[in-house]
């Protein structure tokens, strides 16, 4: 709204309906390694090599962390390459394109969700990690600001390796203190069916 240049007081943001698969509680534990996960399509505005850059910085420090990348798309054969070229290939997993339930149960299995793109118009897989009780890392690409504060994760104001590798330790340090039920409740507020149906309607009756 602000970059529109719109009156904010005029205006209203409904989000995106995250499903309720990420809402529910599945039967499976965490990975025995502190595990952060990155979804999404491997394409320039993504920027996997920066993540992936940074986590071979980072790792170098934090044994025993792991990355787990899900996706495809044209940039598949560099991502693969930069894991090897950078060292990074022993904590670094790549697994291809997950259906919702696939991905939902990762969420619930892994630690922290990464994401580092240069741009998104709401951040879908940020607001799937909140339903699912994890905390984010992402850079401040625009509609990101509506899902991501202090509370529930770290919003980075720069894209460079070196953010994107102190934004991934700082939370590896503030982990503990997130709590999954606080996370869970924050996007069923704002990003379940419930939540945007209610502002729909709530829209309709005043017409």
């Amino acid at each position: 709204i602000k970059m529109c240049g719109a009156d904010e007081n005029k205006c209203s943001v409904l989000h995106n309906v995250v499903s309720p698969l990420f809402f529910e509680e599945y039967d499976c534990s965490k990975f025995e390694y502190f595990t952060f996960l990155a979804i999404g399509n491997f394409i320039p505005r993504k920027n996997f090599d920066k993540i992936i850059e940074a986590w071979s910085g980072y790792v170098c420090n934090h044994q025993g962390d792991r990355l787990i990348i899900v996706g495809d798309g044209p940039l598949k054969s560099d991502i693969e390459n930069s894991t090897k070229t950078l060292k990074s290939a022993d904590s670094t997993e790549l697994l291809p394109r997950q259906s919702r339930e696939a991905t939902a149960r990762l969420m619930h299995q892994s630690h922290v969700v990464l994401s580092a793109s240069s741009i998104e118009t709401f951040g879908m897989t940020l607001a799937e990690a909140l339903a699912s009780g994890i905390p984010v890392v992402s850079t401040n690409s625009g509609g990101v600001t509506d899902i991501v504060n202090s509370s529930n994760g770290i919003l980075l104001n720069s894209i460079s390796t070196e953010s994107i590798q102190k934004g991934i330790a700082e939370m590896r340090e503030k982990y503990s203190l997130c709590e999954p039920t606080t996370l869970r409740n924050y996007a069923n507020e704002r990003f379940s069916e419930e939540a945007i149906f209610s502002q729909l309607i709530k829209w309709y009756d005043t017409l």
